[in-house]
């Protein structure tokens, strides 16, 4: 290998229960020249599966899922994956629910309000 670094790719996986939402996600993280998107899902089984096959290094998470609850999702996410990052990305209100995904096991959260720039720095 030449002096040059290989730089590693952080493995994403993106669950929402919206298409568009998951396929704009995908888009922008995969513009990222350090993020690889592996997959998505739209429910808590579907990620579970998912996150179990991959072994993302980051997980961008709604807490609105097809029958199924984020926060719970979080919680059993953080058992079988204790090192996986989990950001919330979310439409439900921070001043509320910030709090509730921190103390589930979520390392951050945002709103789907904020800028594309916060969701990459983020």
């Amino acid at each position: 290998m030449r002096g040059d670094a290989v730089k590693r790719r952080h493995k994403v996986v993106i669950v929402d229960d919206h298409p568009i939402v998951r396929e704009g996600f995908a888009r922008l993280l995969s513009g990222e020249e350090d993020l690889l998107v592996v997959g998505t899902a739209e429910d808590a089984a579907g990620a579970l599966e998912l996150v179990e096959a991959e072994k993302p290094d980051l997980i961008l998470l709604d807490l609105a899922l097809k029958g199924s609850n984020g926060l719970e999702l979080i919680k059993d996410l953080r058992v079988r994956n204790p090192d996986t990052a989990i950001l919330v990305v979310t439409l439900h209100d921070e001043s509320i629910f910030a709090e509730r995904a921190l103390k589930a096991g979520a390392r951050g959260f945002i709103t789907k309000a904020e800028a594309t720039e916060t969701v990459l720095d983020a």
